[in-house]
């Protein structure tokens, strides 16, 4: 009986001893909002209709992720030496730089590091333009003086990525530029003026202004469908017409000015001279002479008093 008691007790011993390791808490750091760096375009796209980070065909993307830790039972500090960004076409990238196992980032308790993995973005057969992307997985390599080996932690990144044509590329920039992503209160476009306002006083400016309107409307209209092209081509014909509309309003900024303030002094001095001769009337009524008045009234009596009488 004792020998059955003592073998149990011996088994319990062995299992917590297994399982022990486990249990103690490792060195872990967590991941900060990651960054896109030097895109082609980021913003509201109008065809996929959600924020992207855009970059063309041979371009280089950049990702900026930080990496704190604050963990006490993994040590005074943490060395990462590499990390591994998984995208969506099959993408596997590990360029961090000069971030190594012979070169690593050191992270101390209660601090933050950042990790830059830069890769050149595929064409857009590999990876179509006309769907977003998404990182699959991102998994930091470190080491802690707390236990020997390499060890891994996965994070996660949630930013949509886009691979952009040229024309998309293009397009959108001309877009944001001119402000026709961003409607105003009701959903209109505040390129020429909102709430019954004009952005150009002169007509030749807000005339061209309209027409740079309609040509960003028609280009917004055919980047939604799909037709990036043509989207270019009109958003190229906005652009114009909108520096057409600057000029036109620099030039004539002057002559308007000139004209205006004519107008003004013109119209101030018609009003002081209707002043004056109503001035003018009003006393000559109170003070013209009586003699004149009953000669003027009565050119009779004035007639007969000249003649001699019989």
């Amino acid at each position: 009986m004792k020998t059955i008691r003592m073998a149990i007790i011996a088994t319990a011993l062995l299992a917590i001893i297994s399982i022990a390791p486990a249990t103690i808490p490792r060195a872990h750091a967590d991941l900060g909002t990651e960054m896109w760096l030097n895109q082609a375009y980021a913003g509201t796209d109008p065809f996929f209709s959600t924020t992207v980070n855009a970059y063309t065909p041979g371009s280089t993307a950049t990702l900026n992720i930080p990496v704190s830790y604050a963990n006490p039972y993994g040590g005074a500090y943490i060395d990462v030496t590499g990390a591994n960004l998984r995208m969506d076409w099959n993408g596997n990238y590990t360029n961090t730089g000069g971030v190594s196992s012979t070169n690593p980032l050191r992270i101390y308790q209660n601090s933050q590091g950042t990790i830059v993995l830069t890769f050149q973005v595929p064409d857009t057969n590999t990876a179509s333009n006309y769907r977003t992307h998404s990182v699959t997985s991102f998994t930091v390599n470190y080491t802690t003086p707390a236990s020997a080996g390499t060890k891994q932690f996965i994070g996660f990144v949630f930013s949509t990525f886009a691979v952009y044509s040229a024309d998309q590329a293009s397009g959108m920039s001309i877009a944001q530029q001119l402000g026709l992503l961003n409607p105003g209160f009701i959903g209109v476009p505040t390129l020429c003026g909102a709430f019954g306002t004009q952005s150009f006083k002169t007509e030749q400016g807000n005339a061209l202004c309209q027409q740079a309107l309609q040509q960003g409307n028609l280009g917004l209209a055919q980047y939604k469908s799909g037709n990036f092209a043509n989207a270019n081509t009109s958003f190229k014909s906005a652009q114009t017409y909108w520096n057409q509309a600057l000029q036109a309003e620099s030039s004539d900024a002057g002559t308007q000015s000139v004209a205006t303030m004519t107008s003004g002094w013109g119209t101030l001095l018609l009003g002081i001279g209707g002043v004056l001769a109503g001035v003018g009337a009003t006393v000559y009524a109170f003070k013209r002479p009586r003699g004149l008045s009953s000669a003027v009234s009565n050119p009779s009596a004035s007639t007969s008093a000249l003649m001699p009488s019989k």
